[in-house]
């Protein structure tokens, strides 16, 4: 009976795997040869389809794992870039890699980082990918010549992940890195392009941001730099950092990131967002100011034509200063604010500082998603808010607990039986809470995931942003060098189903750090149920206890308030009255919560 149950258990979530999944990644989790890691963007494959079936796309991460001293080598030598590529239903497929680049065969590695992501399509639909980030100087394998300490990283993968070509950009001697990749609809010669954006530090203080078209190998079609100073003056003092751009169906290119000037005390930091033209000649090129700290890093062409830009502000917030998730629509014309909103991560009497690191629009919907940080105090949790076409918040959603703060990215599943949203960031390895795994998951539009999370009320200030038109300087010229590369393989694994994972309860307070103690459970039966549900205890604290069931929807079908419970406690509960399906079992004593998954036959 045991045996049969185990697989109805399993069959069950399979079923749910085919809609939303979790995945995390590191090194070899069967020996815990754990490293840093985290997917700092990704994307949902148009062009890369198993037998060019739109229905069988990959989910494709990219990022970075970084060395541990505590590791043998190679291990703990160098940063990493890293790639994962999941099929339509979340399964690891062929790669899980990392790569380490030198100047050449046989010399030390660079640190190397994954930035960003986007396709290369071909006839057979298995063209793979093209990447950009940054390869930097590593005084632990002694690898130093690069100029100004880093280059920007360029790659080409094939569709099975390996590297068929690498190289490095570098700017004037700078301290070079890419933040994001773009596949274009322009083409040169013949060839398609993509477009690609950075920063540049180029002395002791100035920094210009970038923007280039390449083809598939790397080679240069066009490279500009641009610097904007707030000041008007000649240039040489301010920081300029393109994070993030996007492309109409005439070619032209927006660009957002950050504008200051030295001193950062003086002036604070503007967001900043510029229109090209298809060879890269500015058309226009405003600032958005409201407080010291108004930051736009992400940015998607809308469907109506415009564009929406999201970032985070601390505008209207004193000290502690707490900085919220912005999201701004901008005329595509003249770079005119359309609207804008902060918007607030709230729970009961706790707000969290939260920032935007990528935003999509569903065009079925119409609707904004933004993903980024959640922190309150010492935790951090990842985070997705929805808002409405008009960019007011409709719910936002908090999943699982983090090291990192920075390195997400977001895209749309629109194919196949279950769309959603796509969600590339890092989480904290429970194994070893002081490591960081890299993580992809899907959830639904209304953010549930596998752990089917209930939504949280939205909060939002209304701003108002002054617009202020920058003049500009355009300085081309960058130097390609080649590069060799090294492949290292890694490990995956499915969490849709680990204790560890909670949505609208933790089981620990917000302001707690994990700790070592016995792990609550709780054993259910018989599952798949049809009417009687009997839940046993073990391992948790006695007290009074509320069980309530959710659907999907995340609403309350069925509770139990103020149950004792102990160690040798069972409960029954009656679910003879529901429909058909899936359900989540919440079992929450004000301070800890469990839950878990059952199917109503």
């Amino acid at each position: 009976m045991k045996n049969l149950f185990t697989i109805i258990l399993l069959f069950a979530v399979n079923l749910v795997q085919a809609q939303y999944f979790q995945q995390r990644f590191n090194l070899n989790y069967a020996n815990l040869r754990l490293r840093n890691e985290r997917c700092n963007s990704g994307i949902v494959t148009r062009d890369n389809l198993v037998g060019g079936n739109p229905s069988l796309y990959y989910f494709a991460g990219i990022g970075t794992s970084y060395n541990n001293t505590a590791l043998t080598a190679p291990d703990n030598v160098a940063d990493r870039m890293r790639f994962q590529q999941l099929n339509n239903v979340g399964t690891a497929v062929i790669t899980n890699l990392g790569y380490q680049f030198f100047d050449a065969a046989g010399t030390p590695s660079f640190h190397s980082y994954g930035n960003s992501i986007a396709e290369i399509k071909s006839a057979n639909y298995n063209g793979g990918y093209i990447t950009v980030g940054e390869v930097k100087n590593d005084s632990i394998t002694g690898s130093k010549s690069i100029a100004g300490g880093s280059d920007v990283l360029f790659t080409q993968l094939n569709a099975g992940g390996i590297v068929v070509n690498a190289v490095r950009y570098d700017i004037k001697g700078g301290s070079d890195r890419a933040w994001c990749i773009r596949k274009s609809l322009v083409t040169s010669n013949g060839q398609p392009t993509w477009i690609i954006c950075g920063e540049s530090k180029e002395g002791t203080s100035n920094t210009v941001c970038f923007v280039a078209r390449v083809l598939v190998n790397g080679a240069i079609v066009w490279f500009n730099t641009y610097s904007f100073d707030p000041s008007g003056g000649a240039f040489n003092t301010s920081i300029n950092i393109a994070k993030q751009l996007c492309e109409d169906p005439q070619g032209n290119i927006y660009v957002v990131g950050t504008l200051q000037d030295v001193p950062v005390a003086a002036t604070g930091i503007d967001a900043l967002a510029f229109k090209l033209t298809p060879v890269g000649g500015v058309i226009w090129v405003n600032s958005y100011n409201a407080a010291s700290d108004d930051e736009y890093q992400a940015v998607r062409f809308t469907t109506d034509g415009n564009i929406v830009a999201g970032g985070f502000t601390n505008f209207g917030v004193v000290a502690p200063v707490t900085s919220h998730m912005l999201i701004a629509k901008l005329s595509s014309a003249t770079g005119a604010i359309m609207f804008q909103n902060e918007l607030v991560a709230r729970i009961g009497n706790s707000t969290y500082t939260s920032k935007c690191y990528d935003i999509i629009q569903v065009a079925q919907t119409q609707q904004y998603y933004l993903s980024g940080p959640a922190t309150l105090k010492n935790s951090i949790f990842q985070m997705m808010y929805a808002t409405n076409p008009a960019g007011l918040g409709i719910n936002w959603y908090r999943y699982n607990r983090m090291n990192y703060n920075i390195g997400f990215g977001l895209d749309n599943s629109t194919a196949g039986a279950w769309t959603g949203v796509a969600y590339f960031s890092s989480m904290r390895n429970p194994d070893s809470i002081s490591k960081s795994d890299a993580h992809i998951m899907k959830t639904n539009y209304i953010g549930q995931t596998c752990t089917f999370c209930t939504a949280n009320a939205p909060n939002q200030i209304a701003m108002n942003l002054q617009v202020m038109k920058e003049p500009y300087l355009v300085q081309p010229g960058v130097v390609i060098k080649s590069l060799a590369w090294q492949i290292f393989g890694y490990s995956n694994k499915l969490i849709c189903n680990d204790s560890v994972i909670h949505c609208n309860g933790f089981a620990l307070n917000d302001d707690q750090e994990t700790k070592a103690e016995k792990t609550p459970t709780v054993q259910i039966s018989p599952n798949p149920v049809s009417s009687l549900l009997h839940l046993q205890f073990k391992d948790i604290d006695p007290g009074n206890y509320n069980i309530v069931i959710v659907n999907r929807q995340g609403t309350t079908v069925l509770e139990k308030k103020n149950v004792y419970c102990n160690n040798s406690s069972a409960v029954n509960l009656n679910v003879s009255g529901l429909f058909a399906g899936f359900y989540l079992v919440r079992i929450n004593n004000g301070t800890k919560v469990m839950e878990l998954k059952i199917l109503k036959e």
